[in-house]
This record gives structure tokens, C-alpha cells and sequence, in this order.
């Protein structure tokens, strides 16, 4: 029944797609007329005192997205020109430099209006005088906003929202080869997963089971790859919040070094998960089973494979003893840079990627659900597990919340951790012996930038 659907989708497919590219269409509508996704909407967008017909954002995103209609971002681009007559442009740098350039342009007097999402910038952004607060430019009240209004809550510094999330959404998917399964007599990680069976144990049963090794032990083929943040799957991140709005450290957590442990395992001895970066890429060759990996990665890489039916998607397992499913979580949005020029037209943009992402409009929600059978072959049973997976009731999604501390562990200290633990198999106990004095001095110097502001 699933291949009958996914012929199907794959059919729709070619259709839409021809549609999107103006295949027999009428050569006197625009581009954006195809889909029905740009132009129609039914909810009543906030008003802004608008000023300007541009904003700008400091990104390492390449421009063509916005000129690119199969692109995200252009159909926000274009829905803004629509309901504000203002029109989004990039202020382009690498992603390593975001910082940076985010620091001297504000000092420079030259302030871009938003700067995009990373999450070692927070909550250093706020500290060092970088992003202002989006309070007094979004009402939250607003229908559009109301949804996602919980998040923001959750992450507001001295009471106010600087971090921005649109959205906030289950980063947490084992993404996976359904000839693999089929050829080893196997029940899908899917299939699993509704039986209530979609454990790490029993992932790891099924990576022995996928491995392909010669008689010299050689692997040809792995049963699973992963790397971080997927320790978000026991409930616990590398610090906590105190309950007083400090943070501690928490890497002699019991669950981490569970979950490193077995890591290690995989890696090291049973050898049946890659100890490269790279993990994703192998998947994507064919050379992995299963990668439990984030959610972009199939909407940015596997649209073919999915498209075909040849991949398909489940939630990251259930950490066994875990009370419930814990996920690492993922959220879309933006700064608004301190000094920018254009606040209310930054917030216009805002609330239009917030209506063509948020599941607030029911028409925007069924054009979504096209769009998206035509680029990966979604079918209802898809949409149905995504809603699920984003349901709080059944997940819960937890923040990266570290990655941004002071100065001493910042994303190079961080990956270097991560890299000793997964890469080159040092133990758990003496990775943290060797790291827990760089995140307590980072964890000391938000404090005192904290005091400072």
C-alpha cells in the first residue's frame, strides 16, 4: 500500500513540478501564481508602520533562494512583497565569521536589520550588545503568534524575546534505506516505532543486523551513523539551568555517559557505526543503514531518495529507561540586529515567514502539504507521523543550550569535545575530566557578562 501511494506522489510529483515551472501554464502569470502558495492565504496579518520596500539580513545564505521559486525563502520573499510591499535582501558573509561581521557592522553604525539563527550565538548576542529585544515590534497576542508564543517564553533573557523562533519544531529523525530493510527481513524503524517498539537498543540490534564486514572485519557497509546533539535523547543537556536563572554544569550526568558509552561502543568495538563527520554523506552513498541525524537533512538532501520511496523517515529512538521521548529540538527565526534601520519591516518579514511555516493558515497548511509531495513524495501518513513527532504531548523537545557560553566553549571547543568522544574514541570519564574546567569558566563568563549588561 505504501509503494502504491508513493507511485502515486511521484505522479503528482511530475505534475506539480511542471506546474512550478510554468509547463503548459499561462505565459502571462507570474511564477508564484503556480503553486497557490504565494498568493493565497485567509488570516489577517499583523499591520506595521512600514517605511521602507527593503530589509536586510546578515546570512551566509546564497542569494538565489530568493530568486529561485522551488526555494523556501522565495516564496516568503514573495508573500512579504505581497501583503508589505517590502522585499528581503542578504548581506552575505561565511557562516564562521557570522559573529564577526554581526559585531562590526553594529559598531560601524551600519547595523543589517536581522541576522540569522546559530546556536552558539546565543545567549552571547544579547550580552555583547548585538541584538536588541523583539518585544516592542511583535505582539505575541496576534493569532499568527500565538502558537509559537510558548517557545519564546521559555527563552526570554531579563523578560524579554531576542532569540526569535517562528518556529520549534522534533530535530530528532532516523532517517533510513527501505530496500535495506526489505532485503534483511526487517520491520521498518517506522513500523517499529507504532508498535512502541523504537528503542536504542533495539537500533542497536538492527545496526549489528544491517553491518556488512568482510572476514577481515573491514566494514563495507554500517548500520547506523549519528553524531550531536542526539545525546538530547536521555532528557539531558551538558548544562542546566539552576532554577534562579544560572547555569551548572551537568556533564557527570549518569545518562550522558550512558549514552557516550554506547556510542563507543558502536563505534569502537562492534564497529558498527562510522566514527567520521561525515556520517551523512556515507548515507547518503548507500554506505549506512540508518542515520539518525536532523530534520534539514532530508528536506535538503534526500528529496530524490524520498521522492523515489527509496528513504523514509521515523523519530530518533526512545532512550530505553527514558520516563518518555526526548528530542533534540530545532527552531527557524532570527535577531533583530541592535541599531537596525528597519525594525517594523523586520518584523513584517517575520510574520510572513511565520504564516508560510507555522501551520497557522489552513490554506497556506494545504499548500505546504503540496509542496511538499511534489518535492519528496510526502503522503498523509507522513504529515500525520510529523504532526505527532511535534506533538508535546508525545515529545518533549529539548534546546541546545551551551553551545553559545562565554568564550571558552564556543562551537571550535565544542566540536573538539565532541570529536574526541565520537571520533577518536577517548572515555567518556576523562573527556569530561578534560573539558568540565573550560564549560565552568564559560559558564562563569556569561554569568559575568550577565552582570555587565
Amino acid at each position: 500500500m505504501k509503494n502504491l501511494r508513493r507511485i502515486a506522489a511521484i505522479l503528482l510529483a511530475l505534475a506539480l513540478l511542471c506546474s512550478f515551472a510554468g509547463c503548459g501554464g499561462d505565459s502571462d502569470k507570474d511564477d508564484t501564481a503556480g503553486d497557490g502558495f504565494v498568493k493565497d492565504s485567509q488570516i489577517e496579518m499583523p499591520k506595521y508602520d512600514i517605511k521602507s520596500d527593503k530589509v536586510y539580513m546578515l546570512t551566509w545564505e546564497d542569494p538565489s533562494v530568493l530568486v529561485t521559486p522551488s526555494a523556501y525563502m522565495y516564496t516568503v520573499n514573495e508573500k512579504m512583497k505581497q501583503e508589505y510591499g517590502v522585499s528581503l535582501e542578504f548581506i552575505r558573509c561565511v557562516n564562521t565569521e557570522l559573529e564577526i561581521k554581526a559585531a562590526q557592522l553594529v559598531l560601524s553604525g551600519n547595523s543589517p536589520d536581522l541576522i540569522t539563527l546559530r546556536d552558539r550565538d546565543y545567549p552571547n548576542f544579547v550580552y555583547k550588545g548585538i541584538a536588541q529585544p523583539w518585544d516592542d515590534y511583535i505582539d505575541f497576542s496576534h493569532p499568527l503568534f500565538e502558537g509559537i508564543k510558548d517557545v519564546n517564553d521559555k527563552y526570554r533573557i531579563d523578560g524579554k524575546v531576542y532569540r526569535y523562533f517562528n518556529t520549534w519544531f522534533n530535530n530528532g529523525y532516523t532517517w533510513y534505506w527501505v530496500n535495506d530493510f526489505i532485503e534483511a527481513g526487517l520491520e521498518t524503524p517506522r513500523q517499529l516505532y507504532y508498535k512502541g517498539e523504537w528503542t536504542w537498543s533495539k537500533l542497536d540490534e538492527y545496526a549489528k543486523a544491517l553491518t556488512v564486514k568482510d572476514t577481515t572485519g573491514t566494514v563495507s557497509k554500517y548500520g547506523v551513523g549519528y553524531e550531536e546533539p542526539m545525546h538530547l535523547v536521555t532528557g539531558q543537556t551538558y548544562i542546566k539551568d539552576d532554577g534562579n536563572g544560572q547555569y551548572v554544569n551537568n556533564l557527570q550526568n549518569a545518562a550522558l555517559a550512558d549514552f557516550f558509552n554506547y556510542a563507543a561502543e558502536q563505534g569502537f568495538s562492534t564497529k558498527v557505526r562510522p566514527t567520521v563527520e561525515s556520517c551523512y554523506d556515507l548515507f547518503k552513498q548507500g554506505k549506512v543503514s540508518m542515520l539518525v541525524f536532523e530534520q534539514y537533512y532530508g528536506s535538503n538532501h534526500l528529496l530524490s531518495e524520498r521522492l523515489a520511496g527509496d528513504v523514509e523517515f521515523a523519530p530518533a529512538p526512545k532512550w530505553d529507561g527514558a520516563d518518555k521521548y526526548y528530542t533534540p529540538g530545532r527552531g527557524t527565526g532570527g535577531w533583530l540586529a541592535m541599531g537596525a534601520k528597519n525594525p517594523a519591516e523586520a518584523a513584517a518579514f517575520m510574520a510572513t515567514w511565520r504564516l508560510c511555516s507555522g501551520k497557522v493558515d489552513p490554506i497556506v497548511i494545504e499548500a505546504q502539504k503540496v509542496r511538499d509531495t511534489a518535492l519528496a513524495g510526502c503522503d498523509e501518513e507522513d504529515f500525520a507521523l510529523i504532526d505527532e513527532m511535534n506533538d508535546p504531548a508525545k515529545f518533549e523537545i529539548l534546546p541546545i543550550i551551551d553551545e553559545g557560553l562565554g568564550i571558552t566553549w564556543s562551537s571550535t571547543e565544542k566540536q573538539t569535545f565532541r570529536k574526541d568522544v565520537l571520533w577518536y574514541n577517548k572515555p567518556w570519564a576523562t573527556a569530561i575530566q578534560e573539558y568540565s574546567p573550560l564549560l565552568n569558566t564559560a559558564i562563569k563568563q556569561t554569568a559575568e557578562m550577565k552582570t555587565e549588561k
